[in-house]
Order: C-alpha cells, then structure tokens, then sequence
C-alpha cells in the first residue's frame, strides 16, 4: 500500500490526478517499490509524469468506448464532452484506504495485486457508467455566499454620493427604493409609496455595509426549505397540483401541531 500511495500521489507533484494513476495501476501495474510504474521492453523504462497524464487521457478514451459500444464516429462528440470530467475526477487518500478496506493484506502487510485490481476496474466502470448516463462523478465546491458583494458595491455606488444631479437623484432613489423596500416594510405594505419613499431616504447613505463588513445579509435565506429531524405525523400536508411542487419545498414533512388548544395538553403524536 505504500508503494501504490507514493505512486498515486508523488511528492514532486501538487495536484497529482490520483483517480487517474489508480486506474492505471490496474491495468498496467503494479508499480515497484519507490512507486514507479514500468513499461516498455522488459519493463526497463519508467514512465514519466507527463507520459502518465498522457496515459490517463488515453485510457478513459478507450473505456468509454468500449462501454457505448457504438461506432466511433457516431458516440465521438458524446466521448469528447465526458473526457474532462472523467480526467477531473480525483481521490483523497483517505477515500483510496476505504476502497480496500473489503480486502486484506497478508502477514507481510501486502495485498494481493488480483484483488485490488478487481476492486479498481469496478470502480472505474461504475465512474464512466455514470458519466454515460448523465450523473455527475465530482462533489461540487460549495463556496461560502460572501456577505456584501463586490458588484452590488458598484452597482450601488450613485446611491452613495454626498452630491448628485438632478437626473442622478432619480436614479439613486430607484436603486434605494429597490433595495430597502423589501427590508423596511412587509408585501402587504408595498403600495405605501409615500411612506416607503420617505423612509428610504432617512435611511443611512452607506447601504448594508462594506464589502469587507461582518454583517451577514444573506442569513435568512441560507438552507431554506431543509427539513428538520422533526417527524410529525398528526397532519397530513396539503399540496396543489398546479405549480408542479415547486411552492412546496418538503413535500414528505407534516405540518407540526404543538397544542390542541391553548390550555390544552401536548399532542404526543409528533416524535423527536
């Protein structure tokens, strides 16, 4: 195993393609005991980095394929648009030692190179079966919503100006109008403009903060509509058919009945 890491995530690399050297590793391997992977008469040549990255593109080209099993010319454009993600694709190391942890090594602390070879060339099948029918093999990057936003900083600069034209002032009104409506009153009081309108303009000229500010204006719209670990099952949900389940983000969760009346006792039908 050590041997197969060192080949998989060399040190002379940043950002090795581990799932690629794995599956090479399976069809070309193994690899010696510094993590080289031989090739060429007798196996005296060792293959390079950038022959190996040649050798991972390569392979995944010829493996999807062999799995499409049609013409060349007619799946050529489908093979071109899943080569990037099936090369993208990469392990952590900690995700490869789960892999085989359904095998065991020896007493001398070695697997048998069949068994792991076996387990590789199913996980490859099962990544390019997925990519061929349109799943995804990458977790996408979930990336933090920044706080305040650089483009909105800019978009709203006019709004922020000790001194404006007569033409500007009615285009900062309608950029404050448009952002502060919203925070400042409820639907329902929307059509106050007189009153919106003054309360906009007594509002403070540096907006909702710096980009570089704490505050987080995004806090109420963060994971809406997750369902709790809460499972009530004293009332069913209503749904209407005709939006096509899009108002309604939890369609499997009840509503939550606290209390049958207001003195009344705890309804126990609702399970933590």
């Amino acid at each position: 195993m050590k041997s197969l890491m060192r080949f998989i995530f060399p040190p002379q690399l940043c950002n090795p393609e581990s799932t690629g050297r794995l599956d090479l590793f399976a069809h070309y391997g193994p690899c010696d005991e510094d993590g080289n992977l031989h090739g060429g008469w007798n196996g005296h040549h060792i293959h390079t980095d950038l022959e190996i990255r040649h050798m991972i593109t390569e392979l995944n080209t010829e493996q999807l394929y062999t799995l499409l099993a049609k013409p060349r010319e007619t799946v050529e454009t489908l093979v071109k648009e899943m080569l990037p993600k099936a090369v993208r694709h990469v392990y952590t190391e900690k995700e490869i030692h789960r892999m085989f942890r359904v095998i065991s090594p020896n007493d001398a602390g070695r697997y048998k190179f069949s068994d792991m070879q076996n387990l590789i060339l199913k996980d490859q099948r099962r990544r390019l079966l997925t990519l061929i029918h349109g799943g995804e093999i990458s977790k996408a990057t979930r990336r933090p919503i920044p706080f305040q936003t650089k483009p909105g900083k800019i978009l709203t600069e006019i709004t922020t100006r000790k001194k404006l034209r007569p033409n500007e002032e009615i285009i900062s009104l309608e950029k404050r109008l448009h952002g502060y409506c919203g925070l400042i009153a409820p639907l329902e009081q929307q059509n106050l403009s007189n009153a919106l309108v003054a309360n906009v303009k007594i509002l403070p000229t540096n907006g909702l903060g710096d980009v570089n500010d704490r505050w987080d204006r995004y806090c109420a719209i963060r994971q809406t509509g997750k369902v709790s670990y809460v499972r009530a099952r004293n009332a069913p949900r209503i749904r209407f058919m005709g939006d096509d389940d899009l108002a309604d983000k939890a369609q499997s969760c009840s509503t939550m009945t606290a209390t049958k009346s207001m003195n009344g006792p705890r309804d126990r039908k609702a399970t933590l």
